[in-house]
């Protein structure tokens, strides 16, 4: 699931609302929003002026926040902080930006501890951030089972 996650990460440009979802999804599954998203209280999706981005509305009017992943990097960042403790994460803006205009994130472990980091490539710097962190989460969650 996360590999396909991680696909359209780097294959997509922009907002993508349905895989910010996904993404929420996928990392916070006992969320309030992930029960609507994924529940019994499937409802439209409205977007609102919020610095939150896409609100999840539900049938009684009120709203679920719902962090714009693919094109926030403040969201990437905070999901960093909070799934990933200590991690550094690294956009390049210039020395990576490829032909194909795709940027570089490396995500560092903290101390380098083991050593190595995660790196992501796609369009924009929150995308290439996000690409590195659901590597590193994915090794991480993988290691704990």
């Amino acid at each position: 699931m996360i590999d396909e996650l991680i696909e359209r990460v780097e294959k997509g440009e922009g907002a993508d609302r349905e895989l910010d979802g996904a993404i929420h999804v996928a990392l916070f599954p006992d969320s309030a929003a992930s029960r609507f998203i994924t529940g019994a209280y499937r409802s439209e999706w409205w977007k609102f002026g919020t610095p939150q981005g896409l609100v999840y509305r539900t049938e009684n009017g009120g709203g679920l926040p719902l962090p714009s992943y693919t094109t926030s990097l403040d969201a990437v960042i905070a999901l960093i902080e909070e799934k990933l403790p200590g991690w550094h994460a690294d956009v390049d803006f210039g020395a990576s930006l490829a032909e194909d205009g795709t940027l570089g994130a490396r995500l560092f472990r903290p101390l380098c501890n083991p050593p190595g980091n995660f790196t992501g490539d796609a369009k924009s710097p929150a995308r290439a951030a996000l690409s590195a962190f659901l590597k590193a989460h994915k090794e991480q969650h993988d290691a704990a089972r």
